[in-house]
Formats: structure tokens, C-alpha cells, sequence
């Protein structure tokens, strides 16, 4: 198993989060007065929360902040399984399982809510991550059931459930 393929990955993403907290530090009014006033508005109204006087613009860019720094772990995490599929395809098989469900929650999330952008850096990171855990399947003894693989020698070794 390569670890510059799962690398790669992890470049992929630790770029889409990088253009997202790039294109999420300062919003800049660029689509005139309704824009602006919409801005103004989540700035200036300030509420109670738990104990806290935040505003809608707190939280904005609290959950653009938030999903860059997840964003930048996942990347992590990808860098990481390239590490343990070297030496042991099974044992990174889940953490790269999870790494492709994220990649897949991020792809669906973008299609709904957001433009292309993220949309193309999220598909591109599903479909990345999908060949990956298919490469990690194929290359750990006994994940799939009813499959073999092949020890050094060449010759069937058959997998257990």
C-alpha cells in the first residue's frame, strides 16, 4: 500500500481546508447594500446562550472556524493512515473508513448547501478516499469475507470471518 496515495489525500484536504478558512477569515460585502445590511444585522443582535452574550455572527464564524480546524484533523488522519497501511492494511482499515464517510458526509453537504469550490474538493476527496479503502480491502488479509489473499510466497492463504 502506497502512503504517498493516502499523502496525497491529505494534501487534497489539508488544501480545501485551508481555502475554506481563507475564504471564510473576512468576509468582504461584495454583493451591495443587502448583503451589507444582512452582515450588520448578525453582527449587532446579541443574545443570551448558557450563559454567554454571543451573536449570529459569533456563530458563523465560530462554525467556519470549527469545520476548518476538522477539516485540517481529517487531513491529518489521512496523512496517518498512509503511515499504518505500510505495515498493517488491517489495522488502518477503520480509521480510512472513517476518513472516506467524512470525505462522504462533506461531498453531500457541499452538493446541498454551498457552490463549486467545495463541491469539487469534496467529491474529489470522496472518490480519492473510496479507491483507497477499496486498495486497503483488497490488500488486508481477511476483511472481506470468502476472499483470499496471498502470503509472500504467492500461494492462496485463506481468510477468516
Amino acid at each position: 500500500m502506497s502512503r504517498g496515495s493516502w499523502r496525497g489525500l491529505a494534501v487534497l484536504l489539508a488544501l480545501f481546508a485551508l481555502g475554506h478558512t481563507l475564504g471564510t477569515a473576512v468576509p468582504h460585502v461584495t454583493r451591495g447594500a443587502a448583503e451589507a445590511s444582512v452582515f450588520q444585522a448578525m453582527r449587532s443582535f446579541r443574545f443570551p446562550v448558557m450563559g454567554f452574550e454571543r451573536s449570529y455572527w459569533d456563530f458563523y464564524r465560530g462554525f467556519a472556524l470549527t469545520i476548518s480546524v476538522q477539516m485540517a484533523f481529517i487531513a491529518a488522519i489521512a496523512w496517518q493512515v498512509g503511515d499504518v497501511s505500510r505495515h498493517s492494511p488491517r489495522q488502518a482499515l477503520p480509521m480510512a473508513i472513517a476518513v472516506l464517510l467524512c470525505c462522504i458526509g462533506v461531498a453531500v453537504t457541499s452538493w446541498f448547501f454551498f457552490f463549486g469550490a467545495p463541491i469539487v474538493f469534496s467529491f474529489a476527496a470522496a472518490g480519492w478516499a473510496a479507491v483507497l479503502v477499496m486498495q486497503l480491502v483488497r490488500a488486508a488479509p481477511g476483511t472481506v469475507p470468502g476472499a483470499q489473499s496471498h502470503n509472500d510466497g504467492g500461494a492462496p492463504v485463506p481468510t477468516t470471518m
